[in-house]
């Protein structure tokens, strides 16, 4: 917007103004189509299907470039972008949260609808929650088998005790069991 007799003005409606001459008729018939994207884009921000944030507004999306980084077309050299746009540096954080919600309630009315299909109704209760099995490992990625009064079995390994073939030297023995 730009600041004029104190309040600010758009910057799509001073450059349909700019380009309109005196009797209403466009200076330069090159710019028809922009002038025509202007006013269908001003009908659908009216009626809210149309989104302008920062510095893609209406006019950015009718003359189809960006807005140039660091002035902004339209107005005095001294004006930057972020003093025009009012932007601030959480909208784009903002805008992927928003995002985010939107994908997550697609996301619940596609849920409720399978379950709908499937006459289930969808829940988070803990009853239906299933339970862990009593006798694995609640602290381990084995299960482990306990007796009746809680201590669990000790593993059984096989041990060989024949001679080891790779081995000469008898003196050394290793450690089974638990």
């Amino acid at each position: 917007m730009f600041k004029k007799n104190g309040k600010w003005e758009r910057r799509d409606g001073l450059w349909l103004e700019q380009q309109t001459g005196p009797d209403g008729e466009l200076k330069n018939p090159a710019c028809k189509n922009a002038s025509e994207l202007i006013v269908e884009y001003n009908t659908q921000k009216s009626q809210g299907t149309f989104e302008s944030v920062g510095t893609n507004d209406v006019l950015s999306q009718a003359l189809s470039r960006p807005e140039h980084k660091g002035r902004v077309c339209g107005q005095s050299k001294f004006v930057k972008p972020s003093q025009y746009f009012n932007l601030s540096r959480s909208s784009n954080k903002d805008n992927e949260v928003q995002s985010m919600r939107r994908e997550i309630e697609e996301l619940k009315a596609l849920v409720r609808g399978l379950c709908a299909n499937r006459d289930v109704e969808p829940s988070v209760d803990p009853k239906n929650v299933p339970t862990v099995d009593q006798h694995n490992s609640f602290k381990a990625s084995c299960s482990a088998q306990e007796k009746q009064d809680g201590v669990a079995e000790p593993p059984t390994i096989p041990v060989d005790s024949q001679e080891c073939k790779l081995c000469d030297a008898p003196t050394y023995t290793i450690y089974v069991g638990g």
